[in-house]
């Protein structure tokens, strides 16, 4: 499997069950990128989109699930930057289904920017917090 995007430590949120979530995330990364590589058909290329949604949901709302728990006060930025990411997945999924013609390297890219900065700007916030708080 090639890799566009790696997992190290320091992209750690200091939660066990959603660093892992998150390495799964780049495993289905690489995994799109594989496919693209292999010069995959649309309607394959928006399976595996569309499984990556499926998960990101699930994620997402785990991840929210224990911002509410751990008492995270800036959860409502961060459900907008989730819903952001749906609705980028959305449109990227409607334009596929139409036939539009949709760069897979655009998604690619897109894909990978979009979770190390989401990580690295976004999720190391409620990580800092729940650090800071001694909330681990």
């Amino acid at each position: 499997m090639s890799s566009i995007v790696q997992w190290d430590e320091s992209y750690s949120v200091y939660v066990k069950e959603l660093d892992m979530q998150h390495q799964k995330l780049f495993n289905m990364i690489n995994s799109f990128y594989d496919s693209m590589a292999a010069n995959q058909t649309n309607k394959a290329i928006a399976k595996v989109i569309a499984e990556m949604k499926k998960y990101a949901l699930q994620h997402f709302s785990h991840e929210e699930s224990v911002m509410k728990v751990k008492g995270f006060p800036r959860i409502k930025n961060h459900q907008v930057k989730h819903q952001e990411f749906v609705n980028k997945v959305n449109e990227l999924e409607a334009r596929l289904a139409k036939g539009h013609p949709v760069l897979a390297t655009d998604i690619a890219k897109f894909l990978k920017n979009w979770i190390i900065e989401h990580i690295k700007m976004e999720d190391k916030v409620y990580a800092n917090y729940y650090k800071n708080n001694n909330l681990l």
